[in-house]
């Protein structure tokens, strides 16, 4: 199940309209209307006795808390993940240094930039950047 189908399920039991939740979540009314039906399908239960008057079923009003319950600890599972800084290698290496520069150029196309920041200057530059422990050295 897609966190954002819980997120969706959520917002239309909080307010009521399909067309202020599918404004919020930027999607047409029609895609949150087959998202709800998918929910539904998935999980094997109806979630609306009377859809018009948003009435959930006893099934849909467990399924209403069980999501809040899980989009409340997935949010906070990010925010504990981003509590903890960013991951990534930082690589410094000098312009001089003619076969560094191939395999940096290599690895710039190759790996995720998120993942790895790389930093080229000139001898003076790189050294200053080096005194970072962050800053694998290449040399």
């Amino acid at each position: 199940m897609d966190i954002q189908l819980m997120r969706e399920f959520i917002a239309l039991v909080n307010l009521k309209s399909y067309r202020k939740v599918a404004q919020q979540f930027h999607i047409a009314p029609s895609t949150l209307s087959r998202h709800i039906k998918a929910i539904g399908k998935e999980l094997g239960h109806p979630l609306f006795e009377n859809l018009r008057a948003y009435q959930l079923t006893d099934e849909g009003q467990v399924v209403f808390e069980r999501f809040g319950i899980l989009v409340g600890e997935y949010d906070g599972l990010l925010q504990a993940l981003a509590a903890q800084g960013p991951h990534y290698v930082r690589i410094a290496y000098c312009f001089e240094d003619r076969a560094i520069s191939h395999y940096v150029r290599a690895a710039k196309e190759n790996c995720p930039p998120k993942d790895f920041i790389f930093v080229g200057g000139s001898n003076f530059i790189v050294a200053d950047l080096l005194a970072n422990r962050d800053t694998l050295n290449l040399y």
